[in-house]
């Protein structure tokens, strides 16, 4: 059979924590998804992996050979891995990332293995043009909904998230005072909109279902809906962890009627190696995840919606089509 190595990497954790508790922690992952993962590999394996106890966890016999045998895996995964930052980074031209989504974590991390980098902002569809034309090796963008990415044999394409789109505006507007919020209830809302891409699209057709074409006040990039916002002069439809990622306290609500945003990667074959994409989504998704835990409201909905954050090691690729 077929082992992930992300799937002996966890098991090698748990061992080092004694427990799923603090395991959980350190990955910024939530216990029951980490314990369902090693259940899966127990029942891939056919062997008891741990001994389970009130007092905490440790490796049964054939634990301790698999942890041993997952080390000795990473030890030979990291020579390549820094085989390749020579060739995609340092030694060869650097690795070309277009991005709608912010960047700046997987910048850091990647640069922290090594890699040299060309860094360009564009709307989705502009960058997705970009990957295709060959002018970028790695796009990390919003899916338009009503326009599916349909990646060609030589492109990759992967789920980074599925975020819901909430009510998000400054504590004390009056569009904050229910629990969830209906879009019909908006129709005259002092409305702040992205400038352009999949998000400014996706705020548009659920106004459009909901009998109205939003009017803005304010449009304009991140910066921009985070001042608007933070000056109080309207709302807006954003992910709920919008202004805990700039550090500022925004009061959000839920949606009546769910609508979430698809963020995916994708990448050139010949550019870039599988491992550097899963470098790339496991930043996006963690640095997302520690996030997440200060928002009480969104974490309960990632824990009923686990499927929202997969994780890359066990996701089925997407199937690539001809043209």
């Amino acid at each position: 059979m077929d082992l992930e190595t992300r799937h002996l990497k966890l098991l090698q954790i748990i061992a080092e924590e004694g427990s799923f508790r603090r395991a959980a922690q350190r990955l910024g992952a939530s216990q029951p998804a980490l314990s369902r993962q090693i259940s899966r590999l127990e029942k891939s394996l056919g062997a008891n992996l741990l001994d389970r106890a009130a007092s905490g966890v440790r490796l049964t016999q054939a634990g301790q050979l698999v942890v041993e045998a997952s080390r000795k895996v990473h030890s030979e995964m990291g020579s390549l891995l820094t085989s390749l930052g020579a060739l995609v980074g340092r030694g060869g031209q650097p690795l070309r990332l277009v991005a709608s989504l912010n960047p700046s974590v997987t910048v850091a991390r990647l640069m922290a293995d090594g890699h040299q980098l060309e860094i360009m902002r564009y709307p989705d569809g502009d960058a997705l043009d970009m990957l295709e034309r060959g002018r970028a090796d790695l796009a990390l963008v919003v899916e338009d909904p009503v326009s599916r990415f349909r990646p060609k044999a030589n492109i990759g394409m992967t789920t980074i998230m599925q975020t819901p789109l909430w009510l998000c505006a400054l504590r004390g507007r009056p569009e904050t005072a229910v629990d969830s919020v209906s879009l019909a209830s908006l129709r005259n809302a002092p409305w702040i909109l992205p400038e352009s891409g999949s998000s400014r699209s996706i705020v548009e057709n659920l106004c459009l279902l909901a009998g109205y074409l939003p009017a803005p006040i304010l449009v304009g990039d991140d910066d921009v809906v985070l001042s608007g916002l933070a000056a109080g002069v309207g709302v807006a439809l954003r992910g709920p962890l919008f202004g805990l990622s700039a550090n500022r306290d925004f009061v959000t609500r839920p949606l009546e009627q769910e609508a979430l945003e698809h963020k995916i990667c994708v990448w050139r074959r010949d550019r870039v190696p599988e491992s550097l994409v899963g470098t790339v989504v496991d930043a996006l998704q963690q640095q997302h995840l520690a996030l997440a835990v200060r928002h009480p409201e969104y974490w309960d909905w990632l824990e009923k919606h686990p499927e929202a954050v997969p994780e890359y090691s066990t996701r089925v690729p997407l199937q690539a089509v001809s043209g």
